[in-house]
């Protein structure tokens, strides 16, 4: 599935990053997901997941920024009496103090950042052990965060992976098949898809759509202690080093952990939630048919088992983005610049 290029603009004050964990480019399970996201795209219409490729988020969002000059350098450190000279209990605690840093630019956080990732990997990457994956699961937002092993998807290496399709960038949601033996084609009949435009035709549907809960479609896993060891210290970065504090809140980075538990295959947040075409997307039959055509077409030979001397193992990699360009609708796809990619776990 592509995604777009994008020129980030020269004067920009500030830089949006994530951090990912992503199985390798060239693994047949990284592949098969990016085929399944280029296919539901085509057949189903979009959703939340055909914004992104194949990922497991480590991080959220987080924005580093230019610091300024006239901006008071105040940060807070916490001092004991030792440290302050006075042994006096009152003067224990947290206290402001002015310190002497330097004025970064948010490429030079972002370059001290990698460099922090860096020393950590040299420090612990050798206890990284590849994430333990558990098949596919339909959930509801009522659904329990614990994730069925009965889930794991049985299919074989062996079966013909279905070919690559490209997906435009319009998001239009209708399709035209101008051939029964197109797979396309095929794909709409097997799995009885029956596309209509995102506002449905009838109000019994609508009431209907609108009653179900909106259900998300994933791949479980369960990442070893310390790919969540990675994500915290990575989160306290800006909190503990001086270089990345300021005194205004609205300029204050501040990046928090994810749970490093799943990969998203169709979903939709609080922002579309309320689109119709989505809500059909998202619930009942429609669902049942993606988790069909995602257990036919997802490979999990290479990430079954998290044996590191399994002969068929994909490799795994931590790696940095740069957020060139949001979404602002829903066939819209993110814009990546690649900042640092780490193998941390090397394919068999």
């Amino acid at each position: 599935m592509s995604y777009p290029s994008f020129q980030k603009p020269a004067d920009s004050k500030k830089i949006r990053c994530v951090v990912y964990l992503e199985p390798s480019a060239d693994s047949r399970f990284y592949q098969s997901i990016d085929r399944f996201f280029a296919q539901t795209y085509k057949l189903f219409g979009p959703n939340e997941a055909h914004q992104y490729h194949p990922h497991v988020a480590m991080t959220g969002f987080f924005n580093l920024y230019n610091d300024y000059e006239d901006e008071p350098q105040i940060v807070n450190l916490d001092v004991d009496k030792n440290i302050s000279g006075d042994n006096s209990d009152e003067n224990i605690g947290n206290v402001k103090l002015s310190v002497n840093r330097p004025l970064l630019t948010a490429q030079e956080k972002l370059d001290v950042l990698v460099e922090e990732i860096d020393t950590f990997l040299g420090e612990h990457g050798q206890d990284i052990t590849p994430p333990r994956v558990e098949g596919i699961l339909l959930s509801t937002p009522e659904s329990s965060t614990h994730y069925p092993s009965s889930a794991v998807s049985s299919r074989s290496s062996s079966r013909p992976a279905s070919p690559a399709l490209s997906c435009s960038s319009s998001g239009s949601s209708t399709a035209s098949f101008t051939s029964l033996q197109s797979p396309l084609f095929q794909k709409r009949e097997q799995y009885k898809i029956h596309r209509r435009s995102s506002s449905l035709s009838s109000e019994s549907s609508r009431s209907s759509s609108s009653s179900d809960s909106l259900q998300s479609l994933l791949i479980p896993l369960e990442a070893c202690q310390t790919l969540h060891d990675i994500a915290t210290y990575i989160s306290s970065i800006p909190k503990n080093d001086p270089r990345f504090q300021s005194s205004n809140k609205d300029l204050q980075t501040n990046i928090r952990k994810k749970s490093i538990n799943h990969i998203s295959l169709a979903y939709c947040g609080n922002r579309y939630a309320s689109d119709e075409g989505v809500r059909e997307r998202l619930t009942g039959e429609a669902m049942q048919n993606l988790l069909k055509m995602a257990r036919d077409e997802i490979v999990f030979d290479e990430v079954k088992d998290n044996d590191p001397e399994d002969p068929m193992r994909a490799g795994w990699d931590l790696v940095v983005f740069e957020n060139l360009k949001s979404c602002s609708t829903l066939e819209d796809r993110h814009a990546w610049r690649e900042v640092k990619r780490w193998k941390i776990v090397d394919e068999v």
